[in-house]
């Protein structure tokens, strides 16, 4: 499953505040974060019963980050390997 959030402000949600927040919500979620100067850009969200499957997820700052050719990798990889799900075109638009 493939999800995209994105956001109108430049504010950083700490990991800490975003593993307290699944806490909050009674997830039991072991989480591994890196970074760069800028703060963190990627990390996995480990479920004990399935830590074959994380969550991964990415930060990236449109300010510093060139982003187009992401974007275009990002979605020839949806293209190539999601034509099989019928949520693919969803995604793509």
């Amino acid at each position: 499953m493939w999800a995209r959030v994105f956001a109108s402000d430049g504010e950083e949600v700490a990991p800490s505040m975003l593993l307290e927040h699944l806490a909050s919500l009674g997830l039991v979620i072991e989480g591994h974060f890196r970074g760069d100067d800028l703060g963190w850009t990627s990390g996995k969200l480990l479920l004990p019963k399935h830590p074959e499957s994380p969550v991964t997820i990415e930060r990236y700052l449109t300010e510093t980050d060139d982003l187009r050719d992401d974007l275009n990798s990002w979605a020839a990889g949806l293209e190539a390997s999601l034509e099989y799900a019928p949520q693919a075109g969803p995604l793509m638009e």
